[in-house]
């Protein structure tokens, strides 16, 4: 089902790149819109089997409306369940999917997570985003920096004013604690 699916987005692909470039397409457009329709009936029916390659290529069939009507949640849903399965081109939409926050609540930290595994699992272009991401978040003071375990440090108003206080209740005690030693070795 996959490799059939697959077939026929090739030929939609091919079709599509030779109206960008201003030649003859090689179907017509209701051909086209029907080859469509069926590698994205395909795609579905694999994904739902649980493949995570047809889930990312459903996922982008949903995200872009080819074959099905634009569903950005679902598509974001998929992108997420082939990510955890390990399709790395998943990881990288799920990550930007995240950071602008389309089909989900934007969480940046969480697309850093993302863009970082997919880089790791060798999906180069994710480096180049989570580089840039994460600048972007530094230059915002939205990040301190990275863990070892890929979590990141939020930088928060509030815990900062807490650790002010926590920093000066310690140096009063240190004070105390030096003059009670002092005392005592006067004595």
């Amino acid at each position: 089902m996959l490799n059939y699916a697959r077939l026929i987005d090739k030929s939609v692909r091919e079709n599509r790149a030779l109206i960008m470039k201003k030649k003859t397409p090689n179907m017509t457009q209701e051909q086209y819109e029907e080859a469509m329709a069926e590698a994205a009936k395909c795609y579905k029916n694999a994904a739902e089997q649980g493949n995570r390659n047809a889930m990312y290529f459903y996922a982008l069939y949903l995200e872009h409306g080819n074959g099905f009507p634009v569903d950005k949640e679902k598509a974001f849903e998929l992108y997420l369940k082939s990510a955890q399965k390990g399709n790395v081109g998943a990881m990288s939409n799920c990550a930007r999917c995240l950071e602008h926050g389309k089909g989900t609540t934007q969480n940046k930290v969480e697309a850093l997570k993302w863009y970082k595994k997919a880089w790791k699992s060798g999906y180069k272009k994710s480096e180049d985003e989570y580089n840039y991401l994460l600048r972007q978040m530094q230059n915002e003071g939205n990040v301190a920096d990275e863990d070892d375990d890929d979590d990141f440090k939020i930088k928060n108003n509030d815990n900062e004013e807490e650790e002010e206080e926590e920093e000066e209740t310690n140096e009063k005690a240190n004070k105390r604690v030096k003059s009670q030693v002092k005392d005592t070795t006067s004595e």
